[in-house]
């Protein structure tokens, strides 16, 4: 027997009819809650037993869709909306704000945190950076986790060296210290951090800016070989 107009296969939903979960929530209501909590714990499961697989599984988008997303995603950041929730997402979410975090949690989190890569792909002048002591036969790791943080680049025993883009870090030759974003006013912070944490625990730091690795590579390269050759010394 055929469906009838306005009607799902279950033949209880009619047009017009308002769904029963309309406007409810995981905070709101425990039936929204407890369904959710179980369609993620069968969906972790069925992944890890192999039963159930992402329809992406070893496929990759052909470039017409590639350039696609690019463009969709490009107008999507230019539009004044998204990019405010964008920004908010970045400086952090209001909800999470008077939350308190176990120590037994953080330090879990710190150490899962370390083993990803941020960001997973290397940044332009983090690739720039990289080439360089490749043709100077420098051996290197890149990300390397280290309790607090992931340098860009790591040399063997203890240098650590970042690769500063201008605006995400504050660049005080360009930008005015005292008129920083947030998100800018953010980073230097944890910039001044890690410094601090690593220099304590015997690393040496070198950062470089965007606008120097761009402009005069060899400077940068002779300011990491001074390092290099005073760690051989001592």
């Amino acid at each position: 027997m055929g469906l009838h107009k306005g009607q799902t296969n279950s033949g209880s939903f009619k047009k017009g009819q308002i769904p029963w979960n309309k406007g409810l929530t995981k905070e709101t209501d425990r039936r929204i809650r407890k369904y959710g909590i179980a369609g993620s714990k069968t969906k972790k499961e069925l992944f890890k037993k192999g039963l159930l697989i992402s329809p992406m599984k070893n496929k990759t988008h052909s470039k017409k869709v590639r350039e696609k997303i690019s463009e969709k995603t490009k107008k999507a950041v230019n539009n004044p909306e998204i990019k405010k929730k964008l920004i908010k997402s970045l400086i952090g979410n209001k909800r999470a704000k008077g939350h308190k975090v176990s120590k037994k949690n953080k330090i879990r989190q710190r150490k899962l945190r370390l083993t990803q890569k941020f960001p997973r792909k290397d940044t332009k002048i983090e690739v720039i950076m990289q080439n360089k002591l490749k043709t100077k036969k420098i051996l290197f790791e890149t990300h390397k986790p280290i309790i607090c943080c992931q340098p860009d680049i790591f040399i063997q025993p203890n240098l650590c060296i970042f690769c500063d883009g201008d605006w995400w870090h504050g660049n005080p030759l360009i930008y005015n210290q005292k008129n920083l974003h947030s998100i800018q006013l953010r980073n230097k912070m944890y910039d001044l951090r890690n410094n601090k944490f690593l220099k304590k625990r015997g690393y040496n730091v070198i950062r470089l800016w965007e606008s120097d690795i761009n402009k005069n590579l060899n400077k940068c390269y002779e300011k990491v070989n001074k390092f290099l050759i005073k760690l051989r010394l001592n």
